[in-house]
């Protein structure tokens, strides 16, 4: 899951309190998570644009119940 860094890697666990990401790196914060775009200046540089939109994309399609982020300690908790 690319974007904030490179290389980034999520990691998804399904128990039975739910689906939970830590995202970690795949954006700087929950904000950016929500919204799906990542600040221009909190991207690796300006030709991983697309590559993060994608990474966020593809973890949205997740439907996770929560998400935690390296640099936020916003956690992402998806409406009931």
């Amino acid at each position: 899951t690319p974007g904030h860094t490179p290389g980034h890697q999520s990691l998804l666990v399904d128990d039975d309190s739910g689906r939970t990401i830590v995202g970690g790196q795949c954006c700087y914060t929950c904000a950016e998570y929500t919204a799906r775009e990542l600040d221009p200046g909190d991207v690796h540089d300006e030709s991983w644009s697309d590559t993060s939109r994608a990474s966020l994309d593809r973890l949205h399609a997740l439907e996770p119940d929560v998400v935690h982020f390296s640099h936020d300690r916003t956690v992402y908790r998806r409406a009931a």
